[in-house]
């Protein structure tokens, strides 16, 4: 469990410092680093030194490596429980590394320009590793073929990604889209939702017999299914950017009761950031002692681009709902 975050020159936030609860619900106006705090979360875990000296990142989602950085600053750290991580950029260090691995064999000069355009270093423990976009796949070279990848330990579910789940659920038409479907399928049968009984090949089966199509419930129906699928998946921490964006006020209710009860049961760590009012209200209305040692409320504000983030309690997020909300509508 992260008892203690800090994140010092990373993307657009100079230096904060958190101590979070097992729900960490993060709020606050546009371009004051909401999605930057779960951005450097996702870090922490996924460019973590191996033994490689160079590995491949495989989510394309993360965006441009060089940007996790905030503009300029070379180096970046990210510290939980004390465990620090640095993210760093050194030109030259990043010519010796892929130097060597070249040798000559190959049109060194142009493929190294190249591939300076977006890379990263992380450090810890005296361990250091070249991390490198997907985008290497692009230039035709035997020995970055070789390069392995590395697959995401904690999964920064992003809009775009989520969007993307809705589709490939409705339209099934590839193996990655059935298996998907089957495994959301699976697991949102132990939920007591509404009167379905069963899902059972792209139909939903009622308590009183009636077989419905899926696709008729709507998005937003599919759409929290979705995301108690990434809950129920993750193992430790699980970080939502925005996951209730268009979702009907009923399904965000019955999400909040859902998040309540997977974070008790799995033990699961939770960040979430939202612009959505329904959501917050329905989180601090709802009634359950579980709540009032759980719940944080992270309320960020920037102030002459400096961003400095006030936690709330679940009884303080009560008494001060006006003002979060004044937040979120942007005014």
């Amino acid at each position: 469990m992260i008892e203690r975050l800090l994140i010092k020159n990373f993307k657009c936030i100079d230096e904060l410092e958190l101590l979070p609860g097992m729900i960490n619900v993060i709020v606050g106006r546009n371009n004051t680093g909401k999605t930057s705090i779960l951005q450097a979360i996702e870090s922490y875990y996924n460019l973590k030194p191996s033994k490689q000296k160079v590995v491949i990142v495989a989510k394309e989602e993360i965006g441009k490596l060089k940007y996790l950085i905030k503009f300029g600053q070379s180096e970046a750290v990210i510290k939980i429980n004390d465990k620090p991580l640095k993210l760093y950029i050194n030109d030259a260090e990043f010519f010796g590394v892929l130097g060597e691995m070249f040798k000559k064999r190959e049109k060194v000069k142009k493929w190294l320009q190249l591939l300076k355009e977006d890379y990263i270093f992380s450090e810890r423990n005296g361990k250091t590793t070249l991390f490198l976009p997907l985008t290497v796949f692009l230039i035709p070279s035997k020995i970055l073929e070789k390069i392995p990848e590395k697959e995401a330990e904690v999964n920064l579910l992003t809009p775009k990604e989520l969007d993307s789940n809705v589709s490939e659920f409705e339209e099934a038409k590839d193996k990655k889209s059935v298996k998907l479907k089957m495994s959301v399928e699976k697991t949102i049968e132990k939920y007591n939702i509404e009167d379905i009984e069963r899902f059972q090949n792209g139909y939903v089966v009622m308590k009183n017999g009636d077989i419905i199509p899926l696709e008729l419930f709507g998005d937003g129906f599919i759409q929290m299914v979705i995301l108690l699928y990434h809950l129920e998946k993750s193992k430790d921490i699980a970080l939502l950017d925005e996951p209730v964006a268009f979702m009907h006020p009923g399904y965000v209710e019955k999400f909040v009761e859902y998040l309540i009860e997977i974070v008790k049961r799995k033990n699961l760590q939770v960040f979430i950031s939202t612009h959505n009012i329904d959501f917050l209200d329905a989180l601090t209305e709802y009634e359950d002692s579980f709540l009032n040692d759980s719940l944080k409320i992270i309320r960020l504000t920037r102030i002459k681009n400096k961003i400095s983030a006030k936690t709330l309690s679940f009884k303080e997020a009560k008494e001060e709902k006006e003002e979060l909300f004044t937040d979120l509508r942007g005014i």
